[in-house]
């Protein structure tokens, strides 16, 4: 589950998700919206720093959602990663204050630390990125990586502190002790919906070659308010060797529904600026400075679709299934090979489906993550 909040739709995605009986749950950023709040707890007020618009928080909403997530948290392991919402930029230029002190996940270099990231002032790399990647094993079943797309000036390149983690963490697991891997993000890194189009495309880039190299077999994301499941996929194109990616940032996000949810894809924005060519996005990226990588630097194309943007088909070939509703999803791995996927909207009966799918990782024989159970 992804994009939570504090709302009525958040708290049916917990009840929902609580009498589902998961034995781990991934809570994939934007865990409380706390910025969104004035700090007398007022909704709106926007408030600019460094040139990114964040509000100034509103902290008991963390507790408000801790409260919420009380009876799901106290039964099983909930692993969280941050999203956008949990940056909360403060004038002494650190981020991450709240969340890290609240959801400390597994380090590598011993115990979890409690710290808020130093933005350095010269527009450098962060020393000490605190609680943004970490992987955890399930013995027996999955290796789980968890990176996040919020580093502070972080460029994304094959040099930079979560890239070389990320690749050795790929590079040591054994896939016969854990078949299957999945990578957990916050931003998508492939999205047919225009409010997150390209987003981390600088990110993307560098990062779903080593997907594809290690055989990652799931990448699940938030921050796209809709469900969407793409067939296996690389570079834009359906490969059978490719990651799985599945958006699922619908778990809540506060606001009236129409307000909380993307309304929609890219095929119908495809002939508006700036998505209608490379151009004229490299110049609104550049307009409009953020932390997700060289500003406009990344004005990829796919001409077996359209171009810039996809325009050719009403969805791309990739995309399996779309849906604007609140839910959330449960993947039940049944052995070293299989696992069934399914999606659940709140709206719906208990056990009624929207999107539900077998997943064989064990075909074809010729991806790097069946040579890996093999032990090649």
């Amino acid at each position: 589950m992804g994009d939570l909040g504090n709302s009525l739709n958040a708290s049916l995605t917990v009840d929902r998700m609580v009498a589902s009986k998961p034995q781990i749950v991934g809570n994939l950023g934007d865990i409380s919206y706390a910025d969104v709040y004035n700090p007398n707890g007022t909704y709106g007020g926007y408030k600019t720093y460094k040139s990114l618009k964040y509000h100034l928080s509103y902290q008991p909403a963390w507790d408000q959602n801790a409260r919420m997530l009380e009876k799901l948290a106290s039964h099983v392991p909930v692993m969280t990663l941050p999203g956008n919402h949990e940056l909360e930029f403060q004038p002494d230029s650190t981020v991450f204050a709240s969340y890290n002190t609240r959801y400390p996940m597994p380090q590598s270099n011993g115990f979890p630390r409690v710290q808020a990231l130093q933005v350095p002032a010269n527009g450098g790399p962060v020393a000490d990125p605190v609680n943004m990647f970490y992987s955890v094993d399930i013995p027996g079943v999955a290796h789980m990586v968890f990176i996040s797309n919020y580093i502070p000036n972080d460029t994304w390149g094959t040099n930079t502190r979560q890239y070389k983690w990320l690749q050795a963490d790929l590079k040591r697991v054994d896939r016969k002790a854990t078949p299957w891997l999945i990578v957990h993000m916050h931003a998508p890194l492939v999205s047919s919906w225009s409010g997150s189009f390209k987003d981390a495309e600088c990110m993307r880039l560098n990062y779903e070659p080593l997907l594809f190299k290690y055989g990652v077999d799931l990448f699940y994301n938030g921050h796209t308010h809709a469900y969407e499941r793409f067939f296996p996929v690389y570079n834009y194109k359906s490969n059978e060797c490719g990651t799985v990616h599945i958006t699922i940032g619908c778990g809540g996000k506060p606001g009236t529904p129409n307000g909380a949810l993307e309304d929609a894809t890219i095929q119908s924005q495809c002939s508006n600026d700036p998505f209608n060519n490379a151009t004229a996005w490299q110049a609104m990226q550049a307009s409009n400075p953020t932390i997700m990588g060289p500003s406009g630097g990344c004005p990829t194309v796919q001409p077996d679709l359209g171009g810039f943007c996809w325009s050719k088909d009403d969805q791309p070939h990739f995309s399996a299934v779309r849906n604007a509703e609140f839910g959330f999803g449960l993947l039940d791995i049944l052995n070293a090979t299989h696992a069934s996927w399914a999606f659940y909207r709140n709206k719906d009966a208990p056990g009624v489906t929207v999107d539900k799918v077998m997943l064989n990782r064990g075909e074809p024989t010729t991806c790097a993550s069946v040579a890996g159970l093999r032990g090649k």
